[in-house]
């Protein structure tokens, strides 16, 4: 910043925030934010960023940062002054903790803007205007209105003077309004090319359009077209644009081919990559080009990255029938979706309108063929998606009959859920391909997959190594499995791809993203916005601030990892949410071993692991207890027989688990000789009990198998004495 701008600044800032429109904007905000500025004015930096902060804890609402926006930018074009720069900029160029307050109320007001930007009026209304040959303040003005209004809703509007040969005048103005609009026409402008075979002149200028703006996601696009079919005017164009946007970059071509680089950019929607999809380049609606038009679908926010990567991936099928990349990447955006509505639903969204889009979504991964989903699965393990990873492996499970590298990788995976998502993929191999040849780390992950009564998973974000160190190895000590990134967004990517993370534990200081986004962005996430979040004093002098800031959105502040029964606490708040998801992973894995042993596959490592389950104070559901029970009735030993007795003579068992239970002990019994301590007296009390008579048929089996001497028999028969009468 030079000398004579800052001496501007603070007269700017005094002009810009007293003349700002308010009514429309909490009274805090504005006081909080205007405090702020003025303290930052006054050269008192550790006060503004403070305050400033305080203003972003309120949480306040994307349409309040928009209209706050908007009044900063009014006020500022007003005034015309080429040597004055927007509240924003000053505290963008400040950079450090000042540029990350400054983006996040951007981020909020561009998802303000997006909200009321579908107004066919009101874009009509500009556009008459921008027809009647304006001056060029007057121009200016329509295009940010245009620009910060309406985005990509303006762009259907605007087409017709592309396509238009007889107003050349009028034809230019609206380009370069689009250029001008920049970022946000993008998407509908993409799918704009695909009118070079009804309207190859449209085409053209669509193409000179996404060139002058310059946006990398339109890279894929045009270099499809540049290689297409299309007439020799529309690939030059196509060309011309490309190269134009290449250059903005610093490059000289691309160095993959058209197909390529569109899976390219289907994989960096897919991984959420900063290249093509920063938080205000989220949407509401995805583009199409249809019967000469372009058609906007509604779409969840949570489900544009795969709807994009799918766009992305279909493209570059089209470029090159035989990319195993695209189906590879189709089959992943599939899964992801189905996967992440289940998540939604178990966080208590409502999503039954977008889960028969999934189901039929689905169609294509399964359809997709065993090579794609291998290489989807070895994409997703590559980039380090977890959700994904976890997906794959359930859908694969179902469609391969052989064991695959990629599965045997997933097997032996960091990730303790992964291992065991594969070990079911796997488990599930053998049964289709009739194998007995079952590797011993499936049954072991299986095991531990079917015996584990609660699943909990940490995500510590913290830029200090030391400090992050030991917060995960005192939450592992307590039995909770952790994941963690040293910086702000690269832990937000890793919560969006880890699916069931159950307690965020992040710094109350991130080298690139202010905590309190890191925080709106659990809460505002469906998925994620019941999940504990525990934030760590980063200055132990400050903790009373810091705990003040949070009070109201954090679950808890922490000193550090002296306290790491704080988080443990917080975690008791999911115990419902992950009893719930560790049942689900144990029944398909205890299914899975029972599966197995039937078909003459030794699980004998697993036994114990399930043995426990049978015996284990929380009472596990019907579905993880019963194929337990057939799993050991095969191949578990006599050390297992009390376990199942205890399920056999609990009264507060179903009466279809204890039916099982009598039979499996029986059939345990008969391989193993017929020896179990102590089990005499309770079987032959249950033989004689009121109990349900499924019940007690199954405990007399049990009885019969027991090796009893003649009296005992004897004795045991007479007790069991019934005169059948009228």
């Amino acid at each position: 910043m030079t000398g004579l701008t800052r001496k501007l600044v603070p007269a700017a800032l005094a002009l810009t925030l007293a003349a700002a429109p308010v009514a429309a904007q909490s009274s805090e905000l504005v006081q909080l934010f205007n405090e702020g500025m003025s303290l930052f004015e006054q050269g008192q930096e550790a006060e503004a960023l403070a305050t400033l902060e305080r203003a972003l804890a309120l949480d306040p609402t994307s349409d309040e940062a928009y209209e706050l926006f908007r009044a900063l930018e009014a006020e500022h074009l007003a005034r015309q002054d080429p040597f004055e720069q927007e509240a924003w900029m000053i505290l963008l160029m400040r950079g450090g903790q000042f540029e990350l307050v400054a983006k996040r109320f951007l981020d909020l007001a561009e998802l303000g803007r997006i909200e009321r930007q579908n107004d066919r009026e009101a874009i009509r209304e500009l556009l008459t205007a921008l027809n009647d040959d304006p001056t060029p303040s007057a121009r200016r003005r329509i295009v940010a209105d245009l620009r910060a209004r309406h985005g990509e809703y303006a762009v259907p509007y605007m087409l017709g003077a592309l396509a238009d040969r007889s107003d050349d005048a009028y034809r230019v103005r609206v380009m370069l309004s689009l250029a001008e609009m920049g970022g946000s026409v993008v998407p509908p402008l993409v799918e704009a090319l695909e009118s070079e075979s009804s309207d190859p002149y449209m085409a053209r200028n669509v193409a000179a359009v996404l060139g002058n703006i310059g946006d990398p996601r339109a890279i894929g696009a045009l270099a499809w077209l540049a290689n297409s079919e299309a007439e020799p005017g529309v690939r030059s164009a196509a060309g011309d644009a490309l190269s134009r946007i290449l250059e903005g970059q610093g490059r000289s071509g691309l160095d993959l081919g058209p197909s390529a680089q569109l899976v390219h950019e289907g994989n960096s929607y897919l991984n959420q990559s900063d290249e093509v999809l920063l938080p205000f380049m989220y949407s509401q609606v995805v583009w199409d080009w249809k019967g000469g038009d372009l058609e906007a679908t509604i779409v969840p926010r949570t489900m544009y990255p795969e709807e994009m990567a799918k766009i992305a991936f279909y493209r570059a099928l089209d470029a090159d029938a035989t990319n195993l990349d695209a189906r590879a990447g189709l089959v992943r955006a599939a899964v992801v979706q189905d996967y992440e509505l289940g998540l939604i639903a178990t966080a208590g969204g409502d999503v039954e309108s977008q889960m028969d889009q999934a189901a039929q979504g689905l169609l294509v991964a399964l359809s997709a063929g065993t090579s794609a989903m291998e290489r989807a699965l070895e994409q997703a393990m590559a980039d380090g998606d977890i959700a994904a990873t976890i997906a794959i492996l359930r859908t694969y499970g179902r469609t391969a009959s052989a064991p695959t590298t990629a599965m045997q990788q997933a097997l032996r995976h960091d990730v303790p859920q992964v291992r065991e998502e594969a070990a079911i993929a796997l488990a599930h191999t053998a049964l289709s391909g009739n194998s007995t040849a079952v590797d011993s780390a499936v049954i072991s992950n299986l095991g531990t997959a079917g015996g584990r009564s609660i699943h909990r998973t940490a995500l510590v974000i913290d830029a200090n190594d030391r400090r992050r160190t030991e917060m995960v190895a005192a939450l592992e000590a307590s039995g909770i499995a952790c994941l963690s990134s040293d910086k702000g967004l690269l832990g937000l990517a890793t919560l969006r791809r880890a699916g069931g993370v159950d307690v965020v534990v992040c710094a109350s200081t991130l080298p690139d993203v202010t905590t309190q986004q890191v925080l709106t962005n659990v809460r505002n996430d469906v998925r994620l916005s019941n999940t504990p979040f525990v934030v760590v004093a980063d200055d132990p002098e400050a903790f009373d601030d810091i705990e003040e800031l949070y009070s109201d959105r954090a679950n808890a502040v922490v000193r550090g990892v002296d306290q790491v029964g704080d988080v443990e606490e917080a975690l008791s708040e999911r115990v419902n949410t992950d009893r719930a998801e560790a049942d689900d992973l144990a029944t398909r894995a205890a299914s899975a071993l029972s599966a197995l042993a039937a078909a003459g596959v030794d699980v004998s490592a697993a036994s114990d692991h399930l043995a426990g389950t049978l015996a284990s104070s929380e009472a596990r559901p019907d579905a993880v207890i019963v194929p337990a029970l057939r799993t050991l009735a095969l191949r578990g030993n006599d050390s297992h027989a009390a376990a199942m007795l205890g399920v056999l003579t609990d009264d507060a068992r179903s009466d279809a688990a204890r039916t099982v239970a009598g039979q499996s002990l029986a059939n345990l019994l008969r391989r193993t000789g017929g020896a179990a301590d102590g089990a005499y007296e309770p079987l032959q009390a249950l033989v004689t009990s009121d109990a349900a008579i499924a019940v007690r048929q199954a405990a007399a089996e049990a009885l019969g198998a027991l090796a009893l001497g003649d009296a005992q028999r004897a004795e045991a028969l007479v007790g069991s004495d019934v005169t059948v009468s009228e």
